[in-house]
């Protein structure tokens, strides 16, 4: 694992940039065993490998990645872009080009694996490339594979743009602009255009905007779904189990994890925050999260 190495772990990484690393079997970016990792808005770039130069995956491992670009990795052997062996990966929104040796294991949803994205600069790299640096009287030879640096963003008239699922993605790109801006989701770390990000900040599960989670939030749902009751200001907050739906699933995720330690509820649960995925539900109001 040159970049990133999971084992046995479930490691969240958002909007991270992963390049230049080198590992001399497996992983070049990230190497994974037995891990489930979660990448959303992350780029691989310029990483090297003998098998998996982006991303390894081995040994029932379960990655997700969501609107992803992993771009201009190397893999001597097999799997210069994503390689799952004995593992499933699951990807979605991802743009996977430009590897070498080219190839993408995995279940693909709304993946772009087979056309130009047409990025701004694809980038220039050398892999034969290494610089040595002095740390602490000691020398190491380090990857300096980046020649011109590669800038991932999209040109118009991408087959990325527009082209990628709301479901499951986040609410921004890598930049922190608003996601979707335009017709659609982009697929890739990066959105077109100028958009805002969502600025309703709100806490998951606090239906009543109480500044607290308590049985009276399971309550109030219960109330406005079946007795007529005052509509949540903010819908999301009510919306527990962050499903894009408000029904009785909310009040039995509440309970769940009041009672049966069933587990903290989805970002953003305890501290204020932006949806980070995208679906039909509001936030007009939500005056604990006042700023």
């Amino acid at each position: 694992g040159g970049g990133v190495y999971c084992s046995g772990s479930s490691p969240t990484l958002t909007s991270c940039t992963i390049s230049e690393n080198s590992a001399y079997s497996y992983g070049g970016g990230v190497y994974c065993s037995d891990s489930s990792p979660t990448l959303t808005n992350c780029t691989i770039s310029a990483n090297s490998a003998i098998y998996g130069g982006g991303v390894y995956c081995r040994s029932g491992s379960a990655p997700t990645l969501t609107n992803c670009t992993i771009s201009g990795n190397s893999a001597s052997q097999f799997g210069g872009g994503v390689l799952s062996e004995r593992s499933s990966s699951t990807l979605t929104n991802c743009i996977v080009w430009g590897n070498t040796s080219e190839s993408v294991c995995g279940t693909l949803s709304h993946c772009l694996t087979d056309r130009d994205p047409l990025f701004v600069h694809n980038g220039v790299f050398d892999f034969t490339r290494f610089v040595t640096v002095e740390i602490l009287g000691r020398e190491y030879s380090l990857p300096d594979f980046i020649v011109v640096p590669p800038d991932y963003r999209l040109q118009p008239g991408s087959p990325a743009i527009d082209a990628g699922t709301s479901e499951g993605a986040p609410t921004t790109d890598i930049e922190g602009n608003g996601r979707p801006c335009g017709a659609g989701v982009d697929i890739g770390a990066y959105e077109s255009g100028d958009c805002p990000a969502p600025t309703a900040h709100f806490k998951r599960g606090d239906a009543n905007a109480s500044n607290g989670l308590d049985i009276a939030d399971a309550v109030f749902i219960l109330s406005y779904l079946f007795a007529k009751g005052t509509a949540p200001a903010c819908l999301d907050a009510a919306d527990a189990n962050d499903d894009g739906r408000l029904d009785i699933a909310d009040a039995i995720k509440i309970l769940g994890y009041l009672f049966a330690q069933a587990g903290p509820l989805p970002e953003p649960f305890e501290a204020c925050d932006i949806d980070p995925t995208i679906d039909a539900l509001d936030c007009i109001d939500f005056v604990p999260c006042r700023r």
